[in-house]
C-alpha cells in the first residue's frame, strides 16, 4: 500500500479545498482572493459583500430555483446563498472562472435560466454562481442525426423552434 503525504505548506490550502467540498461553507477570504482574480482578468462579478446595496440582493436572487415547490428541500435550502455572481458573456469566461473556483478552493454552481426546482443551482457551500443564462447561441444542427450543439443559457423554446425549422422537434416527458 502507498502512503500519500503533502508538504505542510500546501496542506493548509488541501485542507481548505477538502472542507469546502465536505460541507463546511467556503472561507470570506478564498471568496475575496477569487473575486480580485476574476475582476483582474476583467469580469464582471457581483459579490454580495461589495457596498452596492443591490449586489447582496442579486447574489441571493441567482442562488435560488424553484426549490420551494418541495416541501422537503424547502427548508434545507432556503438559506443558502452564494457569495458571488458571474454572468458568462462567452466560453472564455466560463472557462476563466472555472479555472479560478478550482485553484482557490471556493465552490462553484452553475445555473441557466433557473427554472429547475429541485435545487440543482443552489450553492450548498456558498462560492461562485455562474450565470450561464446569456450563452444562448445555437451552435450547430446536425440534421442527419438530430445533434445540436448550444450555448448553456440556451432556452428550450428557442431550440424547439429551430429544430422544428428542420424537421425536427424536442421530446420531453
Amino acid at each position: 500500500s502507498r502512503c500519500w503525504t503533502q508538504s505542510s505548506s500546501s496542506s493548509s490550502s488541501f485542507l481548505q479545498r477538502r472542507r469546502a467540498l465536505h460541507g463546511e461553507r467556503v472561507s470570506p477570504e478564498a471568496v475575496s482572493s477569487a473575486v480580485a482574480e476574476l475582476r483582474g482578468a476583467g469580469l464582471q462579478v457581483i459579490a454580495a459583500a461589495d457596498d452596492d446595496p443591490d449586489s447582496a440582493r442579486q447574489v441571493a436572487l441567482k442562488s435560488r430555483d424553484f426549490f420551494w415547490y418541495s416541501p422537503v428541500l424547502k427548508e434545507t435550502l432556503r438559506a443558502k446563498r452564494g457569495d458571488a455572481l458571474v454572468v458568462a458573456r462567452n466560453e472564455s469566461d466560463v472557462i476563466a472562472v472555472l479555472g479560478c473556483a478550482a485553484r482557490r478552493g471556493v465552490p462553484l454552481v452553475a445555473r441557466g435560466a433557473g427554472t429547475g426546482n429541485y435545487g440543482q443551482a443552489v450553492p450548498l457551500r456558498g462560492g461562485i454562481v455562474l450565470d450561464t443564462s446569456m450563452l444562448r447561441d445555437i451552435v450547430s444542427f446536425d440534421t442527419r442525426d438530430g445533434v445540436i450543439r448550444a450555448g448553456a443559457g440556451v432556452l428550450l423554446g428557442d431550440l424547439e423552434d429551430h429544430a422544428r425549422r428542420h424537421g425536427w422537434e424536442l421530446r420531453q416527458h
